[in-house]
């Protein structure tokens, strides 16, 4: 008899619990069958304070050796015209290094005819008024391609905040209008996700490689245009 009793008061928490989960998963779906979901964008122009260069130093001799010391002197040379801009030191980082022979074919022969060495430059301009004058020293200095120039801002954290308070006021804006529109009260703030724009606020540069037209060409005029910043959010509201 003992055991049955048992049996049955297990039967009845085991029904108790899968009334509670029942009324636990209504109480949930109502709960977001009243609310309003919105997502907005929120954007702002800023612009830009800082450039962005990456360079490839590439040399080739018949010697691995030879080769990296020309490309050693060509990034000195670098470095040292670097001196008169307004270039934070800790941004320079010049340790990138690849050594790779080069070849020679000739009627389906592989010959070894030397070495290339190619060193990547990174570092930032502080002060787009000399954004020019570095382009021409780049040019003197042995540079071989510029693989990119790209432009963002110092203060990227409080262009941020704007873009997100923009992107809060469009999404209440946009969560009223869809509750007038049916007549319902729009209620408290129940959800909101703030999401990371993935694209990069940056605006790139083409990559060029120097030569004597390249080099004429350095002393036009570059017109910097302002950049975008984007704030991403999904918001929730409550129906009264």
């Amino acid at each position: 008899m003992s055991t049955t009793i048992r049996e049955v008061l297990l039967q009845s928490r085991l029904l108790i619990a899968a009334i509670l989960l029942a009324l636990i998963s209504i109480t949930a779906q109502a709960s977001d069958d009243n609310v309003i979901s919105v997502s907005a964008t929120g954007k702002v122009n800023v612009t830009p304070d800082i450039a962005k260069f990456v360079l490839l130093v590439e040399k080739t001799a018949p010697i691995a050796s030879k080769a990296k010391q020309l490309t050693n002197d060509s990034v000195s040379q670098l470095l040292s015209n670097f001196k008169r801009y307004n270039i934070d030191k800790d941004t320079i980082d010049s340790g990138q290094i690849s050594v790779s022979p080069t070849y020679n074919y000739d009627d389906g022969k592989q010959s070894l005819t030397g070495y290339r060495v190619v060193r990547t430059v990174l570092f930032e301009l502080n002060n787009l008024n000399q954004f020019e004058s570095i382009l021409n020293d780049i040019t003197e200095s042995g540079v071989t391609h510029i693989q990119s120039i790209s432009f963002d801002t110092k203060d990227r954290k409080s262009a941020h905040t704007f873009a997100l308070k923009d992107a809060a006021q469009k999404a209440r804006e946009a969560a009223l209008t869809i509750a007038e529109s049916f007549r319902v009260k729009l209620g408290k703030l129940a959800h909101v996700e703030h999401n990371m724009d993935q694209q990069r606020n940056v605006r790139p540069m083409r990559a060029m490689a120097f030569s004597a037209d390249a080099a004429e060409s350095s002393n036009s005029s570059y017109e910097i245009k302002d950049i975008e910043i984007r704030a991403h959010i999904i918001a929730s509201f409550l129906i009264k």
